[in-house]
């Protein structure tokens, strides 16, 4: 199966850009009407709310102010602090869906995932198409493991806005993990059609024609997403394991290293670099490759690996709480 869980979370990064830059909740702050209920002319404001009261006004702003503040909390990783602006944010402008969204994603990342789909789905009675609530509650349907339920989730998102590239590696991610490959693919590829500067998703369309067994187009995926990227350990690793299945055993060796140069603490990287070397009868540096493993702090930085494992016998990966000419 391709990247699962760990695209999921990784997406959730670019998730917040994408929102922001669709300008759903931000392109333009209510002209706020009236004073103290009073119009221009000295109208009293109409018991029907056709236009808002100084009150509202005044929540509203506050609302936003709450927001923003939530989002820079957000960006510096401080999701308990970003989940009480956003939750201020919801009791001040309760009919806004981009609040409740917010809050659910900060509350996602906190590992509450289902108080986080409880938010998603108050933004969605407030806006039953909105594409944003859609996804978001597909990629935590999918963390869950109800892959079913995940795809429902995409699906509505597509339909709504079927030319996010997001949307589409998503919803790919999940037939992949069905395994249902062939609309997989058709999905990747849009994806990479919408926005060829994405080495997230030139990746993933490797990884699914690796999948698949079509390992020439793989590799050229694979180098796509290294073009746009040269320190894209997991296309290096992927492209190493490649060269192996192909007994071009010199390019494997070349790019585990490189692998290993950008993250020692890729463990498979190490485990196969050191097998490789075994089987050419250079035991001495196998064991020092193994070695080496033992000096790394899973907690350092060096040993942070960007993919938890990656075996090419079979093409799989797993990991943790993720117009083309090809054929």
């Amino acid at each position: 199966m391709l990247s699962g869980r760990f695209y999921f979370k990784y997406w959730l990064i670019a998730a917040l850009a994408c929102i922001l830059s669709a300008g759903s909740a931000f392109a333009a702050l209510p002209k706020f009407l009236g004073g103290s209920g009073v119009g221009v002319k000295g109208n009293k404001a109409n018991l029907e709310d056709t236009y808002p009261t100084f009150w509202d006004s005044l929540m509203k702003s506050q609302s936003y102010t709450n927001m923003y503040q939530g989002i820079k909390e957000l960006s510096l990783s401080k999701y308990a602090e970003a989940s009480k602006s956003f939750a201020k944010a919801v009791i001040k402008n309760p009919d806004d869906p981009y609040p409740h969204i917010f809050l659910g994603i900060s509350l996602y990342w906190q590992g509450q995932v289902d108080q986080a789909m409880s938010e998603y789905r108050a933004a969605l009675k407030l806006d039953k198409d909105n594409a944003h609530a859609h996804q978001l509650l597909g990629i935590a349907y999918a963390w869950k493991g109800d892959i079913n339920s995940a795809l429902a989730s995409f699906k509505e998102s597509i339909d709504i806005d079927p030319d996010r590239p997001d949307t589409q590696m998503n919803i790919g991610s999940t037939y992949a993990a069905l395994g249902d490959y062939e609309e997989a693919l058709f999905h990747f590829r849009n994806a990479v059609r919408l926005d060829k500067t994405h080495p997230l998703y030139h990746y993933q369309l490797g990884s699914l024609y690796e999948v698949m067994g079509r390992d020439s187009l793989a590799e050229s995926s694979f180098k796509k997403a290294l073009r746009l990227y040269p320190n894209y350990e997991e296309a290096i690793l992927a492209l190493a394991v490649l060269s192996e299945k192909q007994n071009s055993y010199t390019n494997a060796e070349i790019n585990y290293k490189k692998a290993l140069k950008i993250k020692p603490g890729d463990s498979v990287a190490r485990l196969r670099l050191a097998n490789l070397l075994a089987r050419e009868n250079r035991k001495n540096e196998a064991v020092e490759i193994i070695s080496r493993a033992f000096l790394i702090s899973p907690l350092s930085d060096e040993g942070l690996a960007l993919s938890i494992s990656y075996s090419g016998g079979d093409s799989s990966q797993g990991s943790g709480p993720q117009a083309e000419s090809e054929n």
